[in-house]
């Protein structure tokens, strides 16, 4: 009976041991996997995030490039000559003058039959108190002033306030055509200067927010997540979800 006793007593001791060692590699084995698992996530955001940044900075350069071609092209800079066709303040087009306008007009439009990304490409000649643009044709000071460009080119010329991108705005703020899809836009001002164009004003360069959103984005959001921009004042450039459009994140945050 001791004999017996004993071996009951070891073999329970044994069997709690086992169970105490099962539980201890379960645990262990976990917490390893859990952390793999998070760094390897990690690690697979961190590449996203590195992508999203290159795409967004080669989207950038291209826009930037796009606008410095086109305020060094002959066709923008010879419109240069239609300072001529003021009469008592105000523009005479002549034929010639009209030939110019669309010479120039189709070498925006080239711009932007280019990049489906691009929703409209303004130039803006302040001498002529009037904008070129891609969708609209000929528009005067008057139609204009109240826009977010415009605003943002006058602390320019007054406050001396650096010119480049801007807030996201909708579109209709832009033009009376509100794009289906493209709701919002994300705009570039680059300043005409004596170093690159013989006008003075501004070129306008305005981007379908949606398209960026979907370029550094993949089509499965639920399972894979999204990214969003923001810029340096902490105001949403790009999102998914177009009700944090313009929000300013840091205010939230705080």
């Amino acid at each position: 009976m001791k004999d017996q006793s004993f071996f009951i007593k070891l073999f329970i001791s044994f069997t709690f041991l086992l169970v105490v060692i099962t539980v201890f590699y379960i645990f262990v084995y976990e917490k390893v996997v859990i952390n793999s698992s998070k760094e390897e996530i990690g690690i697979n955001y961190i590449g996203k995030l590195k992508v999203a940044e290159k795409i967004t900075a080669e989207f950038k350069n291209v826009v930037q490039e796009d606008v410095v071609r086109l305020a060094a092209s002959n066709s923008i800079n010879a419109l240069v000559q239609l300072k001529n066709l003021k009469r008592d303040g105000k523009l005479v087009f002549d034929s010639q003058a009209l030939t110019k306008l669309s010479n120039a007009q189709k070498s925006i439009l080239e711009v932007i039959n280019a990049n489906i990304r691009y929703e409209s490409i303004y130039l803006y000649i302040e001498d002529l108190g009037l904008c070129l643009t891609s969708n609209q044709g000929v528009i005067f000071n008057d139609d204009i002033k109240n826009t977010g460009w415009f605003k943002a080119y006058t602390q320019y010329k007054n406050d001396r306030k650096p010119l480049g991108w801007i807030d996201p705005m909708l579109s209709r703020e832009y033009d009376d055509v509100v794009y289906s899809g493209y709701n919002y836009v994300i705009t570039y001002v680059f300043p005409l200067t004596p170093y690159i164009s013989a006008l003075q004003g501004a070129l306008v360069s305005n981007i379908k927010e949606d398209a960026l959103s979907k370029l550094i984005n993949t089509d499965d959001i639920n399972k894979e997540g999204y990214i969003f921009i923001i810029n340096n004042d902490g105001k949403v450039v790009t999102h998914v979800d177009k009700n944090y459009i313009g929000c300013n994140i840091s205010i939230r945050v705080t």
